[in-house]
């Protein structure tokens, strides 16, 4: 089964015919589903008790107000996951792959498919669990300017990073 961060929905036709009256709470999701978001960024974002997500979900699926969206995740490269753990090995040693596999786990993902959305969030959690501040901010440093390479290489696999 794809973890809620892997799956979309967007609303259908039939969503916006008016025929239809709505509880608050049907409203507030029906209001926050993007195809551009995650069911667990909508479920998030609504802040609904997660039992009344659900029925309420299930209920504008049922109604066929919302389908599901296929998307395919974007990951970022292997080279870009090899210059981080070469940059964490040579600043704190075999420590450095335990901090990937961990952070990887904070966004359950796994620890060679990091989605590129999610590039700045992975490398924020593998900085915070850096014991030395001074390692710390040297990671930080390096990986802005991975950061920065990145935006000129996105053909090869690496993540475009708005200013």
């Amino acid at each position: 089964m794809k973890k809620l961060k892997d799956v979309y929905f967007r609303k259908t036709d039939l969503a916006s015919s008016g025929n239809m009256t709505f509880d608050q709470n049907m409203l507030t999701l029906l209001m926050a589903i993007d195809e551009d978001k995650s069911v667990f960024e909508i479920s998030r974002q609504t802040k609904l008790d997660p039992v009344v997500f659900k029925e309420c979900f299930v209920k504008l699926y049922k109604l066929k107000l919302i389908e599901k969206v296929e998307k395919a995740v974007e990951y970022i490269s292997g080279q870009v996951l090899n210059n981080i753990r070469d940059t964490l090995i040579q600043l704190l040693g075999p420590l450095g792959e335990v901090l990937m596999d961990d952070a990887a786990e904070q966004l359950n993902a796994e620890k060679l498919k990091i989605p590129k959305k999610n590039v700045a969030e992975y490398l924020m959690a593998i900085a915070n669990e850096i014991p030395s501040e001074k390692q710390k901010i040297e990671f930080k440093k390096i990986m802005l300017d991975e950061i920065k390479a990145m935006e000129e290489v996105t053909p090869q696999g690496y993540v475009n990073v708005k200013k």
